[in-house]
């Protein structure tokens, strides 16, 4: 079974990024669930931090060039695949197609 989860905090742009990630899904014709969480010991387990400052969006300076894993990322089936960018329609359906068994 697929298991695809957004690793995000809670800021409209992780709530931007989950959706998007639905809506591929959606356009692919793919009927599978995604799950979220804002665990930070399931994001350090993939190796990815969080720069949200919470209560100040966008406290991530999510637009700023960033160096290493950041939220908001995409798991599937246990491999990290997208992270700390917000990704084009395209790069999320290759992530996608490329990781769903």
């Amino acid at each position: 079974m697929n298991r695809i989860v957004v690793l995000r905090s809670a800021c409209a742009v992780n709530e931007a990024y989950k959706e998007a990630i639905e809506n591929r899904l959606k356009a692919l014709d793919l009927n599978l669930e995604v799950k979220t969480s804002q665990d930070p010991k399931l994001w350090a387990a993939y190796g990815v931090s969080s720069r949200c400052m919470m209560g100040y969006c966008p406290g991530c300076n999510f637009h700023e060039k960033m160096e290493g894993k950041f939220l908001p990322a995409l798991a599937i089936n246990g491999k990290l695949v997208l992270h700390s960018h917000f990704p084009s329609d395209e790069e999320i359906d290759q992530a996608l197609l490329d990781g769903i068994k």
